[in-house]
């Protein structure tokens, strides 16, 4: 791909075989981008916290240990119009290509007050949410040959609708970098409707590696807004986060 992408790419999928031009790539992309200035929030437990200050990293998960078994799947709908012999290419294809270029990805989503069922399944009574913005996951991703995608979710009836898979296409500097592949339709932003209530943004980075995730080095301090407390703690397990956080000289905390 590269320079030849700002021409055309042969399109494969979205209910017809065509043609995507640039600006049919440019339109969809940007219907999977973030506002840059939206406040984001990842729940995370104690230990994720301790490791995020001591190494000064932000985690980058290979999406093959994620607990969703439908995880980067592609939906059935994609291939509506194709003949059977090319679906089955295809799939063998995106297969193949997923073993050599693995997907790694950060997982946040918009943050708002009160958000039990985040809280409850992310970040225990022990938890906490670091806060910061898309327009500082952007940066740290584009640095790094990742990219952003607002997760879309598939309707009641597990149904594309009228959206499009968007794109991953890296520019020829980074593929040199980072080892990565020429394109790739990015399954990976797109759920299936059970989990639309999380609203999912993610930083996704495919690389040429088989590890359990990617530690992207960032700063803190100059990363995270704020760190909020989880409601749900006790005295003792807020004063223990309070005590961490104070050892790095992290002092922004609140409560919920």
């Amino acid at each position: 791909c590269g320079e030849e992408c700002k021409g055309w790419i042969k399109k494969v999928g979205g209910f017809s075989m065509g043609i995507y031009f640039a600006t049919d790539i440019d339109r969809i992309n940007n219907e999977y981008m973030p506002r840059l200035n939206l406040e984001i929030g990842r729940y995370i437990n104690y230990s994720k916290l301790e490791s995020m200050l001591s190494t000064q990293t932000l985690f980058f998960c290979n999406a093959s240990r994620f607990d969703d078994e439908y995880e980067g799947e592609i939906p059935l709908e994609f291939f509506d119009g194709w003949a059977q012999q090319s679906e089955e290419n295809y799939r063998r294809l995106n297969e193949l290509k997923s073993h050599v270029y693995v997907p790694y990805v950060t997982c946040w989503t918009p943050y708002k007050t009160g958000n039990t069922k985040m809280w409850n399944e992310y970040a225990s009574d022990n938890g906490v949410c670091i806060v910061s913005t898309v327009r500082q996951i952007f940066m740290l991703s584009r640095i790094n040959g990742a990219r952003m995608y607002k997760v879309h979710y598939l309707d009641e009836k597990e149904q594309m609708g009228n959206m499009d898979v968007p794109f991953y296409i890296p520019h020829d500097d980074e593929r040199a970098r980072f080892g990565l592949p020429s394109s790739a339709r990015v399954f990976h932003a797109i759920k299936k409707h059970d989990f639309k209530e999380e609203n999912e943004i993610r930083s996704i980075i495919y690389k040429n590696s088989q590890e359990a995730g990617l530690q992207i080095p960032f700063n803190f301090k100059g990363f995270v807004s704020r760190v909020v407390l989880n409601p749900k703690s006790n005295d003792q397990q807020k004063e223990a986060i309070i005590e961490l956080l104070n050892r790095y000289s992290y002092t922004t905390i609140v409560e919920e």
